[in-house]
């Protein structure tokens, strides 16, 4: 038995997309993000990603979240 942890075979795309956009929106904010903003634009920028069927552009996304805002 080795020491390394098991992962998952895969994890679903809009979860993958959403982790991306959390890591993006913190890293615009410097790590002061709030987490409910943060959380509101992953869920955007998922949710955008599947209406058009692929991977958006994430500084379009955000700057269209905000401006939704």
């Amino acid at each position: 038995m080795s020491g390394a942890a098991a992962l998952p075979e895969a994890v679903s795309v809009r979860y993958a997309r959403e982790q991306y956009a959390l890591g993006y929106a913190h890293g615009r904010a410097d790590y002061d993000a709030d987490r409910a903003e943060a959380l509101s634009f992953a869920r955007f920028f998922a949710a955008r990603c599947e209406d058009i069927g692929e991977l958006v552009d994430v500084y379009d996304a955000y700057r269209d979240w905000e401006a939704s805002r």
